[in-house]
């Protein structure tokens, strides 16, 4: 998190990769425990052995996080992820068999993917788990499609560049009495416009009651 923090600070673009290892609960509950912890261990020698990774670290269980300096072509940093994808499946040699795990990667970029380094956890995470879920072993994070996912911080971050966008408009909704069908009144409503999300978020997602 130090890393994370003085690169931020820097204002130098760098990517967070969260990793999720797959199968590794089935070779676990096969071989054990301490099994377990060695393929932890190689897995985590891996990656920073890696000449592209500048800090590695497992966040708890089975999941690691990564820090890669971002001063390349999006499709330069593919390349790079593909290349910690293979050193990840890479078969183990352990002193009973060869093993060997999966492994899910989400990706986000500082500075373009979030406005703060919460933010931009929380934005590789998603995109982690939508690769999780899906056939994917690699996935970037996509405002349009994980957005819906997105925690309270990151939409209030949102909206606050929505308002001083001038994205956030006021509209006027008549109120009309039942009895004389006449206005008697307004209600103030507020509208999020060109939010580039698939649909503009409702008020009952970005006013907190």
């Amino acid at each position: 998190m130090n890393q994370l923090e003085n690169h931020w600070q820097k204002q130098t673009g760098f990517a967070v990769v969260f990793i999720d290892l797959d199968r590794f609960k089935p070779l676990n509950d096969e071989y054990g425990h301490a099994i377990g912890d060695t393929v932890l261990q190689v897995i985590g020698e891996r990656l920073k052995a890696l000449e592209s990774v500048q800090v590695a670290a497992r966040f708890g269980g089975d999941e690691f996080a990564i820090l890669i300096e971002e001063q390349i072509e999006l499709q330069m940093l593919e390349t790079i992820l593909a290349e910690v994808h293979r050193t990840i499946v890479s078969e183990i040699d352990i002193d009973i068999a060869r093993v060997s795990v999966g492994a899910s990667l989400g990706y986000a970029l500082a500075f373009e993917d979030a406005a703060s380094l919460s933010e931009l956890l929380h934005a590789a995470d998603t995109a982690m788990m939508r690769c999780k879920g899906s056939d994917l072993k690699i996935a970037k994070f996509d405002r349009a499609i994980d957005c819906a996912t997105l925690g309270s911080e990151a939409m209030e971050e949102l909206f606050r560049t929505a308002l001083l966008a001038g994205n956030i408009k006021g509209a006027l909704q008549p109120i009309v009495s039942g009895q004389t069908r006449d206005i008697v009144g307004y209600e103030l409503l507020a509208r999020w416009e060109n939010s580039g999300l698939p649909r503009d978020p409702s008020p009952m997602e970005f006013i907190v009651l």
